[in-house]
């Protein structure tokens, strides 16, 4: 006899219809979408923001950095008054060893000492900077953080103590100031305590400052 093995249709209960046609429904993905909207409307602008400032902000850290570096190599050559931060441009700076040895007692500055604009500069002694295409050093205290004063320096020294001074000032009277091309007016000081670098955005007009105290502390603000 014949037995024919009866196997049960699968249940579809509304449980199971609704798992076959999962998926969402035109209302939902509208509220999704205007979700992401929203989201979107306030989360680009501030994205936009810090990217802007990151350009500034990076030049800044180039700048404070190139400062430090000028400090240290007068501390570490042992050199009075003979490295320099310079500014040349408002786009072009250097750290300048113009006095790469402790000079005779008779001798108070290098017979040796090279100018900025040499034609064959040395290496050791110079190095070049360039900023960002779109930052510059500014020109004008409107441009800059509350604090920085009149432009009226182009270049800083520090001696062996990491002391900082500007050239052919009362505080370094050995060495005058860089022979060479200097950019004037950009180097921002309010006092004698301390010194300001101010870097500005020229498409967006955003600021930062290099303050730099009369011990040769180096500060980003």
């Amino acid at each position: 006899m014949e037995h024919s093995l009866h196997r049960p249709e699968p249940m579809t209960g509304p449980k199971d219809r609704a798992a076959r046609t999962g998926g969402f429904t035109l209302v939902e993905l509208l509220v999704v979408i205007g979700i992401i909207s929203v989201m979107a409307a306030v989360t680009l602008p501030n994205i936009s923001g810090f990217v802007q400032a990151s350009r500034v902000r990076s030049a800044q850290d180039q700048v404070a950095s190139a400062v430090q570096r000028a400090r240290s190599r007068a501390i570490s050559l042992n050199t009075q008054w003979g490295v320099t931060f310079v500014i040349e441009s408002p786009s072009v700076y250097w750290v300048h060893i113009e006095d790469p040895e402790p000079p005779a007692p008779a001798q108070p500055v290098q017979s040796g000492r090279q100018p900025l604009n040499s034609p064959a500069p040395n290496p050791n002694l110079s190095t070049r900077y360039q900023l960002d295409d779109n930052v510059q050093f500014a020109v004008a205290a409107g441009s800059c953080p509350a604090g920085a004063g009149a432009g009226n320096q182009s270049a800083m020294r520090f001696d062996r103590y990491g002391t900082r001074a500007f050239p052919g000032t009362a505080g370094a009277p050995i060495l005058p100031p860089p022979t060479g091309p200097l950019a004037l007016g950009i180097l921002m000081t309010t006092n004698d305590a301390d010194a300001f670098i101010c870097l500005v955005d020229i498409r967006n007009g955003l600021s930062r400052m290099v303050t730099v105290a009369r011990g040769g502390r180096v500060k980003k603000g």
